[in-house]
């Protein structure tokens, strides 16, 4: 792998959000200190609650260090990015080991 594209990274939510033009640099894609802060503004007209995410958080859903943001992060992900799903942005519920449960 190559530095651009560590192994573990989450390719899907980089590129959705590299696709998406900034509100702020018309031209130029949206960074992930405004992807998060249209999050919050997202969350807090919906659920009238302040969300605490920031762009080093977005830079952790990428690097695939937090791999299943919380429902309401990852809704309002597939909202401002135009995903379908949480797989088109790369999330995937945790697996739960079978021998855990028995």
């Amino acid at each position: 792998m190559t530095p651009e594209h560590p192994p573990g990274a989450n390719h899907l939510l980089t590129a959705a959000r590299m696709r998406t033009v900034s509100r702020n640099a018309p031209g130029r894609p949206m960074s992930r200190s405004e992807l998060a802060q249209r999050v919050a503004e997202l969350l807090y007209a919906v659920n009238a609650k302040v969300y605490p995410i920031t762009g080093h958080y977005i830079a952790k859903l990428e690097r695939g260090a937090v791999r299943w943001p919380c429902q309401e992060y990852r809704a309002a992900l597939c909202l401002i990015l135009a995903a379908k799903d949480d797989a088109d942005l790369g999330f995937h519920p945790p697996q739960t080991s079978r021998r855990a449960a028995d």
